[in-house]
This record gives structure tokens, C-alpha cells and sequence, in this order.
């Protein structure tokens, strides 16, 4: 039962995910789930980068590694925004988990 509802949150999560801007994003869905979630999307995200560079974009993964930057660096403002403990640890996990 409960890995059940573990795999239906993380569908839905799946599927907001490209719906908000991700530091929006994160804040409604549980922290196991948003980094599992993350993941996913970085691997899809990396592997498009590949196939462009396969069909000849040079600076595909430069490209990546730049949208990577600014998707750390908004996590990072926020963090200096007023936040509640819990979604403070969320924001913490993820600018983990991307920095590495």
C-alpha cells in the first residue's frame, strides 16, 4: 500500500514538474519525492543534451551546464528568503544533491 502511494505521488510530481518554475515546484510535494523526482528530470535533461550533440550542437552540455547554474543559483536566493524549517532542509537536500 504504502509504496503504492509512494509511486502515485511521484507520477503526480512527475507531472507537475514542468507545469512551475522548480523552486516553486518543490515546496508542494515531500522532500524523498522532489529528489527522486530531480533526478529523473536531470537524466532525461542530460540525455536530450547528448542527442543534440550527437546531432551536431557543439555546446549542448555547455548549454546544460549553464540552465544547471541558474537553476542552483534560484535555489540558492531562496534560501535567503524567510522559510520554514522543513522547506528550508528541502531546498538544502536539492542544492546538494545538484552541486554534486
Amino acid at each position: 500500500k504504502m509504496r503504492e502511494e509512494l509511486r502515485q505521488i511521484t507520477k503526480k510530481s512527475v507531472e507537475d514538474y514542468p507545469q512551475k518554475a522548480r523552486d516553486k515546484w518543490l515546496f508542494d510535494w515531500p522532500s524523498q519525492i522532489i529528489l527522486v523526482v530531480n533526478q529523473i528530470y536531470w537524466c532525461m535533461e542530460v540525455e536530450q543534451a547528448f542527442k543534440d550533440m550527437e546531432k551536431g550542437d557543439k555546446g549542448a552540455m555547455q548549454k546544460y551546464n549553464d540552465f544547471q547554474v541558474k537553476q542552483l543559483t534560484k535555489l540558492i536566493e531562496v534560501t535567503r528568503t524567510d522559510l520554514k524549517k522543513p522547506d528550508r532542509q528541502k531546498i538544502m537536500n536539492m542544492i546538494t544533491i545538484d552541486a554534486h
